[in-house]
């Protein structure tokens, strides 16, 4: 399975080999270009400004205790420069009104808890949400909006807190 966006400002997804309750899972996230910093005035930069998230990728070994419970373990490989690469186990919980819910711990201590819910408002229109907190890097989340076109591709659309806007292209194989 291989399930992604291409968008102006970032590509994301995930491909998994899914065999009985075990997943084995590449995932990716990656900036598209610079979305951080880009300033008329370079002398005063905005206060808040962050520094530029270029992404991550993930290779994760999962196991499905039931439908609403499963373990993962893996490796993040870190894009950015001051970032280590780091070992990390999780659980995964699927809350009421099928929020995703995910707890997660790498070797260097730093914990991380996600939330994610997919709504479908139409046969073709999907609203999709994520909200992130992380030890290291604090508060992060995204919305967005995918229209289906075919089983295959739908146009997306959304806001990330680490890449801004954008718009593009989903794909489902």
């Amino acid at each position: 399975m291989v399930d992604g966006v291409i968008q102006s400002n970032m590509t994301m997804g995930m491909a998994a080999i899914m065999w009985g309750r075990e997943n084995f899972i590449l995932e990716w996230e990656h900036a598209m270009g610079d979305h951080r910093g880009n300033h008329d005035d370079m002398h005063h930069p905005h206060p808040m400004e962050m520094k530029e998230h270029k992404g991550e990728n993930q290779f994760v070994w999962s196991h499905y205790f039931d439908p609403n419970v499963s373990s993962l373990a893996g490796y993040r490989f870190s894009l950015e420069d001051s970032t280590d690469n780091r070992f990390f186990a999780a659980v995964s919980y699927r809350l009421p009104y099928m929020i995703r819910t995910e707890l997660s711990l790498d070797n260097s201590g730093e914990a991380r808890i996600a939330w994610s819910k997919s709504l479908q408002i139409t046969e073709r229109l999907e609203l999709l949400g994520r909200l992130q907190y992380d030890s290291a890097d604090k508060w992060e989340h995204a919305v967005g909006a995918e229209y289906t076109l075919t089983k295959n591709f739908g146009l997306t659309g959304g806001y990330d807190s680490n890449h801004g806007w954008g718009v593009g292209l989903g794909f489902h194989f």
